[in-house]
């Protein structure tokens, strides 16, 4: 199966954070099917600290190459773990783990 990448925003980039964006990083992704402002929301965290962004879902946030939220909406479960596989300075890209991988 293809691999499904996604591009992560709203990460604050503190130097103190910095770290938590390196490549091979895991990190889960939970719908907000609540969340006000995006039906298709999904939150990025790392285990024992709050929500640290969201995969993107516009068009001016979502890298080339890359799937929206709305793309993979649908096609995962409510929780699914991704990892980083590369930083720029102005995204994070990862890849969806799928299940038969863990």
């Amino acid at each position: 199966m293809k691999p499904k990448h996604i591009t992560i925003t709203g990460l604050s980039y503190d130097e103190d954070d910095r770290f938590l964006y390196r490549p091979g990083r895991v990190f889960k992704c939970v719908k907000e099917k609540e969340n006000p402002y995006d039906e298709e929301a999904i939150g990025v965290q790392l285990e024992g600290i709050k929500i640290r962004g969201y995969v993107a879902n516009s068009v001016n946030t979502v890298a080339k190459g890359t799937m929206s939220a709305g793309r993979i909406y649908d096609k995962t479960d409510n929780e699914f773990d991704i990892i980083v596989r590369f930083v720029t300075r102005a995204s994070v890209i990862c890849e969806v783990i799928e299940e038969t991988e863990k």
